[in-house]
This record gives structure tokens, C-alpha cells and sequence, in this order.
């Protein structure tokens, strides 16, 4: 009962967001991207926090992979809080969004789309404040869940966020991502939107009382696909898939 109170406050979180007083200007680099926000110390400490339900910890570590380099670690057992940052991107000059995650697998929940099984090891959040008088934030929450990759559904908290799963099960290894995000808002909300003003990250377990451990290495916000070089899908819409589809894994296009 306790999960249905805080985590129903869902969306004065994302008003937080988009009211929220931290801002990061970025930095655009002549090849029309902007520099991935790699998690340092420093950038940390521009990123707001809040708690729906107990306490993720969120910390720097080295990656045993890649000696020297730092990632964010997320871990918590039966808890739930976010960190969040306040963003203003042109979805116009910058549609791309692209990072890289890790985590084990997914947590052992049997109903993802009800209150009580709303959570995932790692997810990724996009917010807009949204338009007309009102302007009440829309969202999409990029997710690490159970079901098929490329299944979306609404929020079970909130009609104005749309979960979308981009990996499933089993993990081990980084993956890494990259959406149109302007084309997601029109396919998932119906609605033209042309700029952004926040960004989440939540690793959360909650409802299952698991424990809940995933990475994030970095975020970046790109003007064109991916650069030359990485192996990526490439969907028939124009969205690239990361790592590329394959026998195995049985990728599809989301």
C-alpha cells in the first residue's frame, strides 16, 4: 500500500524536473553533436535526487572493465529514488539521445504494468513540460523490463508516460542506445514536441523487494545517428538499435 502512495506522486516528480533549478548547458562540438555527459564527481553534483520508497544509493566506481574509467553504480534492496536533471534540449537541432547501461538481469517481477510490479533494474528518463495553458509534462521512461523489446504500455501511475523496454532479461555485459527522441513523443503521445527540459535515471525494487544493482556510463544528446564505427541496427524508420540484431539475441526494431 505503502508503493501506491509515493510512487503515485510520479508525476509532481516530473514537474520537479521540469521546475527544478540545476541546469548543465552543454557543449556543442563542430560535427553537430554534443559531448557525452560522461558521471564524474563534479557533474554528480548537479543532479537532484528524490525518493519515492526507501533509498537507491547512487555512487561513483571504477569500472573493473576499463581500468580508470568511472561509472555510476545504482544499487538498492526494497527501495526507490531517482536522480534527475534539469535540461533544456532542442529536440529540432537535437533529436538523438544515446547512453550506455549495465546490469545482471532484470528483476523477478510478473506484472510490469501494475503498480505493485513497477520496477526496473535501470531506466532512463525523457521529460517535456508539454504545451497549452495547462502544460502538464509528458514523458517516456526507456526501461530494462522482462517483456519483448519494443513493447510500450502507459505508466500505471501516471497517463502521461509511456514505458518502453529497450532491453530484456539476462544482461552482464554494457549496452548502449541511441532514439529519436522527437519521433518517440509523436509515436507514443501523438504530439509534435520540439524540446525537452529534463532527464532521469532510476534503478528501483520496491514492489518486488529485490535487490536492485545496473551502471549508466554516460548520456548524450546527438544531432544524427551514431558515429562510424559502432555496431548498431539501423530500424526501417530510421532508429538505431544497439548492440545489433542478431540470431541470438533475437533483437527486433522497437
Amino acid at each position: 500500500m505503502r508503493k501506491r502512495v509515493t510512487k503515485g506522486i510520479w508525476s509532481r516528480a516530473i514537474v520537479a524536473v521540469v521546475l527544478g533549478t540545476v541546469f548543465l548547458r552543454m557543449v556543442y562540438g563542430g560535427n553537430g553533436q554534443v559531448g557525452a555527459r560522461y558521471f564524474s564527481a563534479e557533474n554528480l553534483e548537479r543532479w537532484q535526487s528524490r525518493a519515492f520508497e526507501g533509498e537507491t544509493t547512487y555512487r561513483l566506481v571504477e569500472d573493473p572493465e576499463r581500468p580508470g574509467k568511472w561509472v555510476l553504480e545504482a544499487k538498492g534492496k526494497g527501495g526507490a529514488s531517482a536522480k534527475f536533471l534539469r535540461e533544456d534540449i532542442d529536440l529540432n537541432e537535437t533529436p538523438f539521445v544515446a547512453w550506455r547501461w549495465r546490469a545482471l538481469s532484470a528483476l523477478p517481477v510478473e506484472n510490469e504494468r501494475y503498480r505493485g510490479g513497477d520496477d526496473f533494474v535501470v531506466r532512463l528518463y525523457v521529460v517535456s513540460e508539454g504545451s497549452g495553458v495547462l502544460r502538464r509534462p509528458l514523458s517516456i521512461a526507456y526501461v530494462w523490463g522482462n517483456g519483448p523489446i519494443g513493447e510500450s504500455w502507459r505508466s500505471p501511475f501516471t497517463k502521461r508516460q509511456v514505458n518502453v523496454i529497450v532491453d530484456s532479461g539476462q544482461g552482464g555485459s554494457w549496452r548502449t542506445h541511441e532514439r529519436n527522441v522527437k519521433e518517440d513523443f509523436l509515436r507514443f503521445h501523438g504530439k509534435q514536441i520540439n524540446a525537452l527540459q529534463g532527464i532521469g535515471l532510476m534503478t528501483d525494487s520496491d514492489g518486488s523487494g529485490t535487490v536492485a544493482q545496473g551502471w549508466y556510463d554516460y548520456i548524450e544528446i546527438r544531432a544524427r545517428h551514431s558515429r562510424a564505427g559502432e555496431r548498431k541496427s539501423v530500424c526501417p524508420d530510421g532508429r538505431a538499435v544497439f548492440p545489433a540484431t542478431t540470431p541470438s539475441t533475437g533483437r527486433q526494431c522497437p
